[in-house]
């Protein structure tokens, strides 16, 4: 199978919904090839009539980098069609494979970003929301079972973001920030900005520089989702919340 055939598997499986097996993947890849087939895929998204509108920034924590034994984060592309406003509903059955949910923010770009920005730039240069980050797979049985490669190749699982209001802050303002994810308020977990990458406008720094070394860049009215605010947990149905003491909160129902 070539990188085009396996990125129109990717996009079929996308656009219907259906999972392929794991063993439908070119064996023997990096991840520089990886994400070559995931801008494939992201081709095909835009060419169907959709906008690139944004990225997403995986694996900032220890943790989940030796979870898929990676060296640095990972980035996929998200396009308008992945956004929701806060106070959506998804439904399992009808609109997600095998989902999780994550509590981040999300930096919300005003001006270009470039390489040469520190953290107090970005921060100056974008406004901050709360989100709750819907990783999703195009792969059956996904989660902790397969490679950076799999996961890079498709668009480093992104499936949703959905988003709060959104507020200026600093990166002061940011580093003292601490998120709470609740399920039908039941307290799932509480975690500091410092778990993401040491600090969330980092993370976006790290994007910039990955970005530029494809040829890519972060251009205003595009969103970034930054990482986790700890582990994902299983999407499941009712409503979860995710509150920050600045970035106040953002809310999904699941059905």
């Amino acid at each position: 199978m070539t990188s085009i055939q396996l990125a129109e598997q990717l996009f079929n499986a996308y656009r219907q919904h259906a999972p392929l097996p794991k063993d439908t993947f070119i064996q023997g890849i990096d991840v520089e090839q990886a994400y070559q087939i995931q801008h494939l895929v992201t081709a095909l998204k835009v060419a169907s009539g959709a906008k690139l509108a944004g990225y997403k920034i995986s694996m900032t924590s220890a943790q989940t980098m030796a979870l898929f034994d990676a060296k640095e984060p990972m980035y996929g592309q998200l396009t308008d069609q992945q956004f929701l406003k806060s106070g959506a509903s998804l439904s399992l059955a009808d609109d997600v494979n095998d989902a999780l949910v994550e509590l981040e923010l999300a930096f919300m770009v005003k001006h270009p970003l470039l390489p040469t920005d520190s953290i107090e730039d970005i921060c100056h240069k974008c406004l901050v929301a709360p989100a709750l980050e819907i990783p999703d797979c195009r792969y059956q049985d996904w989660f902790a079972n397969m490679s950076k490669e799999h996961l890079c190749a498709d668009s480093a699982v992104g499936g949703y973001l959905c988003l709060g209001e959104a507020v200026s802050m600093s990166a002061q303002d940011i580093a003292k920030e601490v998120g709470q994810l609740t399920h039908n308020g039941h307290l799932l977990l509480t975690e500091p900005a410092s778990v993401v990458l040491a600090h969330p406008a980092k993370a976006v720094q790290w994007l910039i520089h990955k970005l530029a070394s494809h040829g890519l860049a972060l251009e205003a009215g595009m969103v970034v989702s930054s990482g986790s605010f700890g582990m994902p947990v299983p999407l499941k149905t009712g409503e979860f919340i995710g509150r920050f003491n600045q970035a106040k909160e953002v809310q999904l129902w699941v059905k």
